[in-house]
């Protein structure tokens, strides 16, 4: 298991990245994504320092623009991409900018911040998307002869074996 730190402008553009980041940000329906709206259950983590509100409703709204604006992109891409790390315009079509700016949409520069974040994130970290495959942490412990799990329960055990 690897530690990973990072340094954001604000709490905003940190919140941008963890909905970025979040698995389950959108739903899943028969095996495939629904990025029509964000998943309720997905977002629930953001209730207590967020509270659900018009504002609310708005913000998530953009970032579930910005995020399928995003989606076809590759994650090494997004951290490539000089627009990400400018306030405006930003990476995203001119009508989201348009739709997005000023006034009740304080918050809509810190988004790209936060997907350029997570991309990077995803990029360092070699998280592979919503359904992991293979973590590269325990395919090492397959060169031992065992399923990955099997290996990592062994190692567990092992941990709890020391002295009390």
């Amino acid at each position: 298991m690897h530690r990973y730190t990072t340094t954001l402008s604000s709490r905003r553009a940190l919140l941008s990245t963890l909905v970025a980041l979040n698995p389950d940000t959108f739903a899943e329906r028969d095996s495939k994504e629904d990025r029509t709206g964000l998943s309720r259950e997905g977002m629930a983590w953001a209730d207590p320092i967020l509270k659900p509100s018009g504002s609310r409703t708005a913000w998530e709204g953009a970032m579930r623009e910005a995020l399928n604006e995003v989606q076809a992109r590759e994650p090494t891409a997004i951290v490539a991409e000089e627009s990400f790390r400018a306030a405006r315009p930003g990476p995203f079509s001119a009508q989201w900018n348009e739709k997005y700016k000023g006034g009740d949409c304080y918050w809509s520069p810190f988004m790209s911040e936060g997907i350029y974040m997570a991309s990077k994130i995803k990029v360092e970290a070699s998280l592979s998307g919503r359904r992991v495959s293979e973590s590269p942490g325990l395919s090492n412990l397959q060169h031992v002869g065992k399923q990955p799990i099997e290996a990592v329960r062994e190692t567990y055990n092992d941990v709890d074996k020391g002295p009390v």
